[in-house]
């Protein structure tokens, strides 16, 4: 688990609304595409969805904790944040190898640029 994830996962644990706006209208999930934090941002996307859930249960009347999601809306919410992680570090790395390759047969064909005189 990357360390970004886990203060992610630290600071909803402690209360962080995923679902809070900031002076621009941005949630913590949007802000974190913006910068670059694919992972985090899969992360409080699923977190959003159980918020979500959560206030959907509360506006019906249904459920008893209205103040945390439960242990299977975590556990599940975290299943899905983690397979979409397993897919993006596995596309990541695809076409790191891919790159690799490419700069490899470029290296092959290229004439040398130093002079061994």
């Amino acid at each position: 688990m990357g360390i970004r994830r886990a203060q992610v996962r630290v600071l909803v644990e402690l209360g962080a609304d995923v679902q809070a706006l900031n002076i621009k209208g941005s949630t913590p999930s949007q802000l974190a595409v913006e910068y670059g934090h694919k992972n985090e941002a899969h992360l409080l996307r699923a977190m959003e969805r159980t918020a979500k859930a959560r206030l959907a249960s509360k506006a019906q009347g249904r459920g008893q904790d209205k103040a945390a999601p439960s242990d299977a809306e975590v556990a599940e919410a975290q299943r899905r944040a983690d397979a979409l992680i397993e897919e993006e570090e596995r596309e990541a790395a695809e076409a790191a190898a891919a790159a690799k390759g490419k700069v490899r047969a470029w290296a092959l064909h290229s004439p040398s640029t130093y002079s061994h005189t």
